[in-house]
């Protein structure tokens, strides 16, 4: 049946085929937003007990997503969450804009064999808020460890569609400071990958992690990606709420 036909047919039901696919061929901007919990469901879980690894903190954010040559600045709050992993000794870290439903980014950490071994991320999820087609899943070869205080490692490992990963993890020492009342010793880690294949860019990042712990308490994160012929960068700052203090 040709086009002119199947507009035909379907008048009966439809005011033309005209308005069918209007917003085809636009730039989809916020229309493939992530999806939000109605208002009345968007109160964030209960922190996490004291004898759990798993709960939700809130975090503070900055930064912006060019995207489509239009410039959008990022949710200043969101939280963070951690749960059991599909495995035995892995935690799910995800993160969320206040009100999403789906995180923007779902990291998978191993976690180390005692409380003082910090957690080495093995995978991760980032999505771009303002289209969720646009997206980077990456698993890293012997993961990254979020401690590491030793001598730079180089970084091999693959992306979903055929893409792939390689670069550099090093530690910029580490610095005492408190958090939620207590000591803590935060290890500075920057990570710096280039993406090839079908998806294509850099991702720069730089942790500031608890010894023994598995998420980082700040990210600064610098992407600049292209997948699926689409081109995006983002600038992104990250505290775990309270934020650590000196």
């Amino acid at each position: 049946m040709t086009a002119a036909g199947a507009c035909v047919l379907g008048s009966a039901l439809l005011a033309g085929c005209a308005s069918v696919n209007e917003e085809a061929g636009r730039p989809v901007g916020h229309a493939y937003a992530l999806l939000k919990y109605p208002d009345a469901a968007a109160e964030p879980a209960a922190e996490p007990r004291a004898d759990s690894p798993y709960g939700t903190y809130p975090l503070e954010i900055s930064g912006s997503v060019t995207y489509l040559d239009e410039t959008t600045s990022l949710p200043t709050s969101g939280v963070l969450t951690t749960g059991p992993g599909p495995r035995r000794g892995e935690l799910q870290v995800e993160q969320y804009y206040s009100g999403d439903r789906f995180p923007y980014e779902t990291g998978m950490v191993s976690t180390g064999p005692s409380d003082s071994a910090a957690g080495t991320l093995d995978a991760i999820t980032i999505v771009n808020p303002l289209d969720s087609r646009v997206s980077l899943q990456c698993a890293v070869n012997g993961g990254i460890d979020l401690g590491g205080t030793g001598e730079p490692r180089e970084l091999t490992g693959s992306c979903g569609g055929g893409a792939s990963v390689s670069g550099t993890v090093r530690s910029e020492g580490t610095r005492k400071a408190t958090w939620r009342g207590k000591p803590v010793e935060l290890v500075r880690t920057v990570v710096d990958l280039d993406v090839t294949g079908v998806s294509t860019g850099t991702i720069h990042q730089v942790n500031e992690t608890p010894k023994g712990g598995s998420f980082p308490l700040y990210t600064a994160l610098d992407v600049d990606l292209t997948a699926q012929g689409i081109h995006l960068t983002e600038q992104l700052e990250r505290h775990v709420l309270p934020r650590v203090g000196d």
